[in-house]
């Protein structure tokens, strides 16, 4: 199969929009680290507690 380039080349979006497609995605790893942590402090609870009771 052949890929054609359209009559029209390629742009970039304009500058404000990539500002706040930017921001965005910026928030957006910001939440996930926040939630991939809450996750790694409970896996380490339940490791402590697992432990102690081993003991």
């Amino acid at each position: 199969m052949f890929f054609r380039r359209g009559s029209m080349p390629w742009q970039a979006p304009p500058q404000a929009e990539n500002a706040e497609r930017l921001a965005r995605m910026e928030q957006a790893i910001d939440s996930i680290a926040i939630e991939i942590e809450r996750v790694s402090e409970g896996q380490r609870f339940v490791t402590r507690l697992m432990s102690d009771r081993q003991l």
